[in-house]
């Protein structure tokens, strides 16, 4: 074994002579596979909305693959994938597999250190409660017949994922936590006598009150029946979910009026449309986001502002640009040169000044 592998291995009465339950040996590895997932987004500090994307670039960097089985109870001796740099991460399968042994070894420890660690691994607490509940997945519950354990070589002891870790999660994952959040929704009451207002956020299909400062509460009239932003201190319940706004920072309309994208500047290149490109935001309350598209691109960009989605539009614009319009005639497929074709017909790469 090296350092991009660790061991599974599931031992108990369910386990006969190395033989073990597809259904079972699914659960297990998919469990361990979507970890490693979310603690590759929390360490590339993924914008955590209501659903994780993991893009395929991350998937193939963070894949874990079976090298040989032992024999006797079950044993499988995972790999990470071969070193792949994202973001501003060298090599983020090897980091992640790390991480998750250490977040599995600090969970089992469950001493006032270990917490702490488990919070400078993880410091943002939604993604902290999805990793444990997603480990939580692949414990035994009380009265199984098998048991698993989590190695980092085949010499050290088994970290023991046990019936009493799920237990320990469980409770971990019942206690109301607080944090900054900014909530999207729709103001469907407002109690201007107590200065209280209340906005149904989709994700959790209710609606959130909290209390607003007076001098904003034109403001706040004004936009009864309109989504509005929310900024503040919010109390999540046991799925992580806001469940009551503690301390109201700020709050923001939403803007959806179209806009007129006729340059584009990233510092290295200067496009210039032909002619102005139309883009229309969007608000998806379940989504918690602002998108604006172009189908004939093939770009959908998504951020919590009108601002951040035009910002995400135009770096993936300059992406398509400089993959396709940039690239080598020669080492390009039909589709490609279709899409960069398509993308001279919109615009034109003139010089920095």
């Amino acid at each position: 074994m090296d350092e991009r592998s660790f061991l599974i291995k599931v031992g108990g009465p369910a386990i006969e002579q190395g033989h073990i339950p597809f259904l079972l040996l699914s659960q297990i590895l998919r469990g361990v596979q979507e970890t490693i997932h979310i603690i590759a987004a929390a360490a590339l500090e993924y914008d955590l909305r209501q659903r994780i994307r993991i893009s395929r670039e991350l998937q193939q960097a963070c894949e874990l693959r079976r090298i040989f089985e032992r024999p006797g109870s079950y044993e499988l001796v995972a790999a990470v994938a071969a070193p792949k740099s994202i973001g501003d991460v060298a090599d983020i399968g090897l980091l992640c597999k790390d991480r998750y042994l250490d977040i599995i070894d600090n969970l089992t420890t469950d001493t006032p250190a270990a917490q702490a660690c488990l919070r400078e691994i993880l410091p943002d607490s939604t993604y902290r409660r999805r990793v444990f509940r997603s480990i939580s997945a692949y414990c035994p519950k009380k009265g199984d017949a098998w048991n698993i354990g989590i190695g980092r070589n085949l010499e050290t002891p088994l970290i023991a994922l046990t019936e009493d870790l799920r237990a320990a999660i469980q409770r971990h994952l019942n206690v109301a936590m607080t944090e900054e959040r900014v909530l999207i929704g729709d103001l469907v009451h407002i109690h201007t006598d107590e200065n209280r207002m209340g906005i149904f956020y989709a994700p959790a299909q209710r609606v959130i009150t909290g209390s607003y400062e007076e001098e904003i509460e034109d403001f706040v009239v004004n936009k009864l029946r309109e989504p509005i932003q929310v900024v503040g201190q919010v109390q999540l319940d046991s799925r992580g979910l806001p469940d009551k706004i503690v301390n109201i920072t700020d709050i923001n309309e939403i803007d959806l009026s179209p806009l007129e994208l006729r340059a584009i500047d990233d510092g290295e290149i200067r496009i210039v449309f032909r002619a102005p490109l139309i883009l229309q935001p969007v608000l998806d309350e379940a989504e918690q986001e602002i998108s604006i598209s172009c189908l004939d691109l093939n770009i959908i960009a998504a951020g919590l502002s009108r601002e951040e989605a035009l910002e995400e539009f135009e770096k993936d614009f300059i992406w398509l640009w400089k993959e396709y319009v940039l690239a080598d005639v020669d080492g390009l497929s039909s589709d490609a040169k279709a899409m960069a074709e398509r993308l001279r017909n919109m615009a034109q790469q003139v010089d920095v000044k």
